[in-house]
Parts: C-alpha cells; sequence; structure tokens
C-alpha cells in the first residue's frame, strides 16, 4: 500500500514498472498525477481517492497496461470526478466507496443493515429495548456489552472497509416506587431500581393493624405482586 499523504502531486512515470504496487491512497492533499505516473504497475488494484476535496488533476495514461484498477472516491467529490475530462478515459473505473453497516442491538429490537456512502451522513437507527435508554452506536463489543469508539451521528462516514458491525450501548432506566402508607408509617416513601434489580416491596408499620400488602390503585383492588 503506498499513501501519498501531506503531497500535492505525482511526477511523470513516478511508479512505472513497479510490479509490486497493489494499493494506491491518494490522501487528502494530492492535486496532480503525472502522465504514465503508474504505467506497468500490473498488480495495482485500488486506488483510493475517498479523501480527496476536489477531483485530482491527471495527465496522459496514467493507468498504462495496469489491468483495471478500482478508483474510489467519496460521495462527496463523485461528481468532480465523473465529470473531469482527464479522467473520462477512466470513467468505468470510478466507483463511490461504500460501506456495508450492521447492526448489533444486543438485546434490543432486530434492526436493517445499511449501506452508505464514503462521506455521507448516515441515518443511523435508534433501536428500543424494554427496560433500558439507548446510548448510541459502538464499533466493538466486550464481554456483550458496547465498547470501544462511539460513532457520531452527526459527523460524515469515513469508514474504509467494505463492511462493518456497529453495536448498541445500553443503560438500564431507572424507575421509582411510590408509597402511599394509608396511615402507616415505614423509613422511605419511594424506592428506585431499574430492570436488572431484584425488587423487594418496603414494609409498612401501622399500631393496631396488619399490612395486607400494596395496591396499585385507591380502591385496593389491583395488587401490585410480590
Amino acid at each position: 500500500v503506498y499513501k501519498r499523504q501531506g503531497y500535492e502531486s505525482v511526477s511523470e512515470f513516478a511508479f512505472a514498472g513497479n510490479s509490486t504496487l497493489e494499493t494506491v491512497d491518494a490522501g487528502n492533499t494530492l492535486l496532480t498525477i503525472g502522465s504514465y505516473a503508474f504505467m506497468g504497475c500490473e498488480a495495482l488494484e485500488e486506488v483510493d481517492f475517498s479523501d480527496a476535496n476536489n477531483a485530482v488533476s491527471i495527465g496522459e495514461g496514467i493507468f498504462e497496461m495496469c489491468g483495471d484498477p478500482v478508483v474510489y472516491v467519496s460521495s462527496v467529490n463523485a461528481a468532480g470526478f465523473q465529470q473531469s475530462e482527464g479522467w473520462a478515459a477512466y470513467a468505468e473505473n470510478i466507483e463511490v466507496r461504500t460501506t456495508t453497516i450492521t447492526f448489533d442491538t444486543l438485546g434490543g429490537n432486530t434492526t436493517e443493515s445499511i449501506v452508505v456512502e464514503y462521506a455521507d451522513y448516515p441515518e443511523l437507527p435508534t433501536p428500543v429495548r424494554t427496560g433500558y435508554e439507548f446510548g448510541g452506536w459502538y464499533d466493538s463489543v466486550q464481554d456483550g456489552e458496547a465498547a470501544g469508539q462511539a460513532i457520531d451521528p452527526t459527523a460524515p462516514w469515513t469508514n474504509k472497509a467494505a463492511a462493518v458491525t456497529l453495536y448498541a450501548a445500553w443503560t438500564p432506566t431507572e424507575y421509582i416506587i411510590y408509597y402511599e402508607p394509608n396511615g402507616g408509617t415505614m423509613e422511605t416513601t419511594q424506592t428506585a431500581y431499574t430492570i436488572e434489580d431484584a425488587v423487594t416491596f418496603a414494609l409498612p408499620t401501622r399500631d393496631g393493624y396488619t399490612f395486607a400488602g400494596w395496591y396499585t390503585d385507591e380502591a385496593l383492588t389491583e395488587p401490585a405482586g410480590e
């Protein structure tokens, strides 16, 4: 892999005859490629302009005797390359780089995969899971939970992989139980819990009475359970 980062040009015949060059990453500063720069690079399969800010100007025969390398561009600069007079000879080689994103919701509802173009803004889904609040997408998983780098839903997609899996992060929703002791006394009148907790209801006391349980309605017809 050859990465041309920090340079504005590739000179004429720069890599001509290089039999081992397979991939070229043009970076984001390259402006021009001289004539026959990659002539005879028979192993060349991919030239990546995904990070280019504009269409790169090229000389004659840059891929002469190179086979048929794929020229990857982003959704942002695709039109510039496709409409450039210099790139007309390689129009069929130009492809917008895409990534298939698969979503592992780690207990949430099933979410369909999407295909996103490089430098485009993907519409990431928002899954749901009973008892939990969604905390965003991450690029790895550890011990059954999302880990690694958080994916910024407002940023352009800059992962060049053909396929990736994103993992959903979850935070247990906190619920509050409010108690109305109806004449009794108790140490607390509310209890916080999450779906991951084993809930034990607090017990009130009242002189001369035996506690008969909690109900969810004032008429005392709907038992709250144990």
